[in-house]
């Protein structure tokens, strides 16, 4: 995920800037950006899978990222509204909200082992 010319190629491939799910320390889901994807869901997914399914030890964090293929900038996506107004049920939602990255590569460390 850190690896700046592998981010690249990837994006490159795709033909997209990607948004970046960490599953464990062993895997990270990465894929294409498109218009309208809900982040929501996908974030909540990924705290699901690391409460019931990944080792504490194990884990990375519950955020998601993106990495924007024209800056070559990896960064956070954060809620447009905070998270304890974000629905939690996730199976059949049909809200999607807009989400901005903060742009701040800087903070991807300290994210991570949070």
């Amino acid at each position: 995920m850190f690896d700046e010319r592998l981010m690249e190629k990837i994006a490159a491939k795709l033909d997209a800037s990607l948004v970046i799910l960490p599953s464990s320390v062993d895997e990270v889901i990465i894929m294409r950006e498109t218009e309208g994807m809900d982040m929501d869901f996908m974030k909540g997914m990924v705290r699901e899978v690391n409460e019931t399914t990944v080792k504490p030890e194990m884990q990375l964090s519950n955020e998601i990222y993106r990495y924007d293929r024209e800056s070559h900038m990896l960064s956070m996506i954060k809620p447009a509204q905070p998270e304890e107004d974000i629905q939690p049920d996730l199976p059949g939602r049909e809200d999607v909200h807009d989400y901005d990255c903060d742009g701040q590569g800087g903070c991807m460390m300290s994210c991570m082992m949070q």
